[in-house]
This record gives C-alpha cells, sequence and structure tokens, in this order.
C-alpha cells in the first residue's frame, strides 16, 4: 500500500475532518472506529478538498487536480474513492457528512 507525506505551508501535517484526525506524514486517520491506512490517491484528494474546504468540485475536476487524467474519462474513481474514505473517516449520515455529495455536481468538503 503506497502512502505519501505531505507538507501544508507551515502548518501541522495533521488535519481534523469531524472526528477523524488523518496524519499526512504516516498516512493514517484515527477516528471512532480506530486507525485505518490511507492509500496515496485517498491523502491527495482529502488535501485537495481540505485546502478547497467548501468548494465544490466535479468528478472530471477531481480527475484532473488529484489523478492528473484528462478530459472526460469515463469512471467511477472517484465515487469509490469518496466512499472508501468516508467508511474510513467513519462519515456519518449523509445529512451529516464532512465530505459531501452535491447531486448533479460532484463533491465538497464541508467546513466546520
Amino acid at each position: 500500500m503506497e502512502t505519501a507525506t505531505f507538507t501544508l505551508g507551515t502548518e501541522t501535517n495533521r488535519l481534523c475532518i469531524g472526528e477523524a484526525s488523518v496524519d499526512l506524514c504516516n498516512g493514517t486517520a484515527q477516528g471512532p472506529g480506530g486507525a485505518k491506512r490511507l492509500r496515496r490517491k485517498e491523502l491527495q484528494l482529502l488535501v485537495f478538498l481540505y485546502q478547497n474546504t467548501g468548494a465544490v468540485f466535479s468528478r472530471d475536476e477531481l480527475l484532473q487536480h488529484v489523478w492528473k487524467y484528462e478530459g472526460g474519462a469515463l469512471t467511477r474513481t472517484v465515487d469509490q474513492t469518496v466512499a472508501t474514505l468516508r467508511r474510513k473517516l467513519n462519515d456519518g449520515p449523509a445529512r451529516s457528512r464532512r465530505l459531501a455529495t452535491v447531486h448533479g455536481i460532484g463533491y465538497r468538503l464541508c467546513p466546520g
């Protein structure tokens, strides 16, 4: 399993998302369900959304920014990665999720 290390400027290498704490150096998420190892693209997606908290991105935009895919790839990669992250972060029921689906558009990380 591949992991990555990220530096967010002079900020810490830890993100807090809902009840989960994500250690970017170790590639782990610690939450109510225990510690979970995150894959490289899961970390990259989280960092991208965290840096753009509140902004809505389409699947195509996320594929371009995170996966570096060009032009309208027909894939469920983003959906599968978001679903996996929600499980690993124990990101509650749909109405209270931090990693939110914006129907007909894409995804966003909600502030809070």
